[in-house]
């Protein structure tokens, strides 16, 4: 990991530092039997100073647990442990690291007035996390760089990839371009992780490389040029400030703020499916200004993760929801918030969470879509930006990170933070989908497990899992109509049925 300064309030460059330390989280977890013996792997983001402990849990109650010798360095860890010999069932493995508390830590870890690589971009305007679970790229960082004057390192334009140590996986400091001429102060500018885990890049200097998608596993190779300003004559794009792709394969729409479409600002969307290659008409949807609400287009737009967007602004209302189909079914009332210049927003990956850039910090907002749609403020966090902030966004462990003006100049740059708490664990489930040594597991749901394509029932409450293990609801009747196409298992105190959407 990373080592990083807490930058005290005062600005300039000679700033009081003390040490910091970033929420935990756990990446890869998995466990396999063999004999009375499991042995599990996992990574953490960072040290889990106050250790790591494993639980065997049936029924709510841990029936064997191990602490002594389990390892918790930052990055790959392994061990193995014994399974007691008098015990059968179902069981769910629980694996929770813990490192220091991050309750009082309220500003950003940065050293903006060094040239440490991860801080020192002379004008990086997007930056992106996949925090997906169930992602091959779960927690990699992505930012996009410009070109320009400033800072001692990064005075290179493209798409950077780090991991989740938060270590630069480009060969050298040289940024990916996907075969793209990226040129201008604006290209490329933004980046989004779309559900298919790929990267969506969009360019505010020039429709003709207005949006393209890089691949993480294959970043050499060339970019999918998706909107190029024209095709065969007939003009598809302008500039764009912000894209963002909702859906997977065949329903793949790519959404867009657009500086002049037809003479003016406004979302258009494309429905792009499986298609790598330029857009080569009118878009699909055109939905111009939002009936006058969108009075800026230096802001963005990205997925809500439930089939819906949020739209933000420099300018009242600046937080926007919109539906698929255009309709505005939410604006931020006028004492909710003041958005920062080029409106930074970004969601966890439930999208149970709203993110907002605002002058000098990032606030998180709940978000219930229940009747109608509410933001509750739930926390923030502090950084060293003045103005400009282009784009925020939050890992799996709940750091924060945003990439904008510095206070310490006109340079871009980018701070992390911790979203405080008291009690820094992450705590990682599997179901022990494995023969005990006295016992079997059942491979089949009895008559007490029912579901129907939406809703699982079951006689007695049952947990919902993702297929590795995270868990994602209780109760006796569990909705499964806004989760995504995967496996999924859910399991009650005997049986388990699983799920595949």
């Amino acid at each position: 990991m990373k080592k990083f300064l807490l930058l005290s309030a005062a600005a300039g460059l000679n700033l009081a530092a003390v040490a910091a330390v970033p929420n935990i989280y756990v990446l890869g977890f998995t466990a396999e039997r063999t004999g009375a013996e499991l042995s599990c792997s996992y990574k953490l983001n960072t040290e889990a100073t106050a250790g790591v402990s494993i639980e065997l849990v049936q029924d709510g109650e841990a029936v064997a647990t191990y602490s002594e010798g389990i390892p918790g360095a930052a990055g790959e860890n392994s061990c193995t442990v014994t399974i007691p010999g008098d015990i059968s069932g179902v069981f769910t493995i629980r694996l929770t690291a813990t490192g220091e508390s991050t309750a009082e830590q309220t500003e950003a870890w940065a050293s903006p007035a060094t040239d440490d690589e991860l801080f020192s971009w002379s004008r990086a305007r997007g930056i992106a996390v996949d925090n997906d679970p169930e992602s091959p790229y779960y927690g990699n960082l992505y930012i996009c760089g410009t070109t320009g004057t400033g800072f001692a390192n990064y005075n290179y334009r493209g798409i950077f990839i780090y991991n989740y140590l938060l270590e630069r996986t480009n060969p050298t400091v040289v940024g990916y371009t996907g075969g793209i001429a990226y040129s201008g102060n604006s290209s490329p500018l933004r980046v989004t992780v779309d559900e298919n885990h790929n990267v969506v890049i969009c360019d505010w200097t020039s429709g003709t490389r207005a949006a393209a998608v890089m691949n993480p596993g294959e970043p050499t190779a060339d970019f999918e040029k998706l909107l190029v300003g024209s095709v065969d004559g007939v003009t598809t794009n302008a500039a764009i400030s912000c894209a963002s792709i909702t859906g997977t394969d065949e329903e793949r729409v790519l959404w867009t703020i657009d500086e002049a479409y037809n003479g003016g600002r406004g979302v258009l969307g494309y429905k792009i499916g499986d298609r790598t290659t330029p857009w080569p008409g009118a878009p699909t949807y055109d939905y111009g200004n939002l009936d006058g609400l969108l009075k800026d287009e230096t802001g963005c737009i990205i997925s809500d993760k439930r089939g819906g967007l949020w739209v933000s602004q420099c300018t009242k209302p600046f937080i926007m929801h919109m539906t698929a189909e255009g309709t505005v079914d939410y604006q931020s009332p006028s004492d909710l918030i003041s958005i920062t210049n080029k409106g930074g927003i970004a969601t966890d990956n439930s999208g149970s969470r709203l993110l907002v850039g605002t002058t000098d910090k990032v606030v998180v907002f709940d978000v219930n879509f229940e009747d109608e749609i509410t933001l509750t403020e739930s926390g923030s966090v502090t950084v060293p930006v003045t103005d400009n902030l282009w784009q925020v966004a939050i890992d799996g462990g709940d750091n924060i990170y945003a990439i904008g003006q510095l206070s310490t100049g006109a340079n871009n740059g980018i701070s992390v933070s911790a979203l405080p708490k008291e009690d820094n664990s992450f705590v990682a489930e599997l179901p022990l989908e494995i023969k005990v040594p006295t016992g079997a597991l059942l491979t089949a749901a009895e008559p007490e497990f029912n579901y129907d394509g939406r809703t699982i029932s079951c006689s007695e409450p049952a947990s919902l899992y993702t297929a590795s293990g995270a868990l994602l609801a209780r109760g006796t009747t569990i909705d499964t109509s806004a989760l995504s196409a995967g496996v999924y298992i859910a399991r009650s105190s005997n049986n388990y049925i699983k799920i595949i959407k």
